[in-house]
């Protein structure tokens, strides 16, 4: 299996996930190719998913937080 499981340990206590390679996803108006993603189940319901900075750091995306906007470098 090419899948990596990982265990978080968060306020809300112990999480499990997996890390799997994606060919490409859409970002707003940005493709991001070969990039790794964790699935996991949200426990809260109003979170869709979490964008790392792993992710963004390592695209040079910057996040104008007055806007509320993501922006490419």
């Amino acid at each position: 299996m090419d899948d990596e499981i990982t265990t978080s340990y968060r306020i809300g206590g112990k999480e499990h996930a997996f890390s799997k390679k994606i060919e490409a996803i859409q970002v707003g108006g940005f493709i991001l190719k070969d990039v790794y993603i964790d699935f996991t189940s949200f426990k809260y319901h109003n979170i869709n998913g979490l964008l790392g900075l792993d992710v963004l750091t390592e695209r040079e995306f910057n996040i104008d937080l007055k806007a509320f906007k993501l922006l490419r470098s």
